[in-house]
C-alpha cells in the first residue's frame, strides 16, 4: 500500500478495515510531535525540568512498578485529578522548573501533591502543597527525616549539627549511644569520638 507521504508500506486487510492503520506510521509520529510542541515542554529527544519532574511525580505515586511507589502510592500519596490529567495545568501552578530543582511537597511532607484548587482537593480540603526545591532541601523535607528542637530552634539533624558546629555522624552516634538529644547536639566533640 502507499501512504499519502508517498512511502510503501505492507498491511493486514483486517486493520484498514476497521481502521486501525491509517499511515505507514507517520500519521503517529507527526501527531506525537504535535502534542509535544503543545506545551513545549517536551519533545522526543528533550524533557524539559517541569515536565520531568511532573511524569516523575505521576509514576511514584500511580505506578507500582516504580522503584519509589512503595514510598508514595503505596502508603496514600495522591496526586490531585488537575495535575494528574494534565501537565499544562500543573504547569500554570507550578510555573517552569528552575535548574537544578525538583517536585517537592511543601509544607505537608506528609500530605499529597495537591494544588488546593480543583474539585478534587476542594473535596477533600487540600491547599497547595508543592514548592520548586533543591535535592537538599528535598531530602531535608523527607519523611525519613528526623527533626528535633534543640534551644528553641526546630530543624532536621542535620542542620542543627551544622548549626552547633558539629558533624552529623557525630551526633547521630551520641544518639543511638542514648545521649539526651539537647546534649547531643551542645555538647563539645571529643577527640575520640567518630567525626
Amino acid at each position: 500500500m502507499r501512504c499519502t507521504c508517498g512511502a510503501e508500506f505492507t498491511v493486514a486487510n483486517a486493520s484498514l478495515i476497521r481502521g486501525a492503520t491509517m499511515s505507514c506510521g507517520c500519521l503517529n509520529r507527526e501527531l506525537t510531535r504535535q502534542r509535544g510542541l503543545v506545551h513545549g515542554n517536551c519533545t522526543r529527544a528533550h524533557k524539559t525540568g517541569a515536565y520531568s519532574s511532573w511524569l516523575h511525580m505521576i509514576q511514584r505515586c500511580t505506578n507500582p512498578s516504580n522503584g519509589s511507589f512503595h514510598n508514595y502510592g503505596e502508603i496514600g500519596v495522591r496526586v490531585c485529578d488537575r495535575w494528574r490529567n494534565s501537565f499544562i495545568d500543573f504547569l500554570e501552578d507550578m510555573g517552569p522548573c528552575p535548574d537544578g530543582m525538583e517536585v517537592d511537597r511543601w509544607p505537608d511532607k506528609f500530605g499529597s501533591y495537591t494544588c488546593g484548587r480543583c474539585s478534587d482537593c476542594l473535596e477533600r480540603r487540600q491547599y497547595f502543597n508543592a514548592r520548586w526545591a533543591t535535592r537538599a532541601q528535598n531530602n531535608r523535607n523527607s519523611k525519613r527525616n528526623k527533626i528535633y528542637t534543640v534551644n528553641g530552634i526546630t530543624a532536621c539533624h542535620t542542620d542543627l549539627a551544622a548549626h552547633f558546629g558539629l558533624n552529623r555522624a557525630t551526633v547521630e552516634w551520641r544518639l543511638r549511644a542514648g545521649w539526651p538529644v539537647e546534649r547531643a547536639f551542645t555538647a563539645p566533640r571529643l577527640r575520640n569520638q567518630f567525626g
